[in-house]
C-alpha cells in the first residue's frame, strides 16, 4: 500500500463519526416499512469504516467488506445482509468519492 494515501485516509476519517457525516443514501431513496433514516446511516457508516479498517491494514474484513473491495458483485449480493442490499448505493459512492481508486486496487491485488 502507498504510505502516503493510508495516511491521508488516515487523516481523513479518524473515527467512525467523520466517516457517518459523508454517508448518503441515494436520491429518491424510499425507506422500507419499520427502519429508520438513522438505522440505515449508521450501518451504512459502520460498513464505511470497516472498508477503511481494511484499507489501511488496521483491522480484517468480514466477508461482506472483502467482497466490495475485491470488486466482485455477485459474492457482494451473496454476502450482503437486506440492509446492505438496499444501500448497495451508498458504499458505491463512498468508494468513488472517498477512498483513493490504487488503494481498492492494491487491496484487490493483495488477495488475488
Amino acid at each position: 500500500m502507498d504510505e502516503f494515501q493510508v495516511n491521508a485516509l488516515q487523516r481523513a476519517y479518524p473515527t467512525i463519526e467523520s466517516v457517518e457525516a459523508t454517508v448518503k443514501l441515494p436520491p429518491n431513496f424510499v425507506i422500507p416499512f419499520g427502519w429508520r433514516r438513522d438505522q440505515l446511516v449508521d450501518h451504512i457508516a459502520q460498513g464505511c469504516w470497516s472498508i477503511i479498517m481494511a484499507l489501511t491494514e488496521r483491522a480484517m474484513p468480514g466477508s461482506f467488506i472483502h467482497a466490495v473491495l475485491m470488486n466482485d458483485l455477485m459474492e457482494t449480493f451473496m454476502r450482503a445482509d437486506d440492509m446492505n442490499t438496499l444501500c448497495m448505493w451508498s458504499y458505491c459512492n463512498f468508494l468513488y468519492n472517498h477512498v483513493p481508486g490504487g488503494m481498492r486496487q492494491d487491496y484487490a491485488r493483495k488477495f488475488k
